[in-house]
């Protein structure tokens, strides 16, 4: 096996992997000058109302269970908009999910959750479709993130916004406002120990 892959990279390497070497300077900062840049920095994101910023974002400091929570909240916000015959679906989809973020159920049962919720997606439902990405927000393992889980909750989070247009942007960052702590910088070295740990 290649030593790079055998061993945790350091923060520092994930971060530049990433391309945050904005948040790599900053870390380099005294802890108390660096939590209010980070908060400023959060501040900032948030005022984009860009999902893939603010989700990117908050991946460093922030469990997956967070992000799929933060992911179900944005789909309950057009779950009523679902045809009536996937609305059971996309509902069980999002509940599950949220369950599983609580520790209550299995990954395995969200994965059925979100197949159920497929095959409606697959029937042409866009809003089963949009829960079936809040549960791929759960990722595919409870140690950590995993690209595809991101890209489930940014996918989620869009179409929220192309649904219910601009006020649905303001609607989505205000879910990721409440459902993200602001960042720190013990909680990102906490979060990327849980990624490696």
């Amino acid at each position: 096996m290649d030593e790079t892959l055998a061993r945790m990279p350091t923060l520092r390497e994930e971060l530049e992997e990433w391309e945050w070497n904005e948040i790599v300077r900053v870390l380099d900062q005294p802890e108390d000058g660096a939590n209010a840049a980070l908060a400023a920095m959060w501040s900032e994101c948030l005022v984009t109302g860009d999902p893939t910023q603010i989700l990117g974002f908050a991946r460093l400091w922030s469990r997956i269970e967070t992000v799929a929570l933060a992911s179900c909240g944005c789909a309950r916000l057009i779950l009523d908009r679902a045809s009536r015959r996937a609305r059971e679906d996309a509902k069980a989809a999002v509940e599950t999910t949220e369950r599983w973020a609580r520790g209550e159920a299995t990954l395995e049962d969200v994965w059925d959750a979100k197949q159920q919720a497929s095959a409606r997606a697959f029937d042409g439902d866009a809003i089963a479709e949009t829960a079936s990405d809040a549960a791929g927000s759960a990722g595919q393992n409870q140690a950590g993130f995993d690209d595809e889980a991101l890209d489930a909750a940014v996918r989620c989070a869009i179409a929220v916004i192309t649904t219910l247009g601009e006020p649905g942007r303001v609607k989505v960052t205000d879910v990721f406002r409440t459902s993200f702590a602001a960042p720190t910088v013990t909680a990102i070295h906490d979060a990327h120990a849980a990624r490696w740990g």
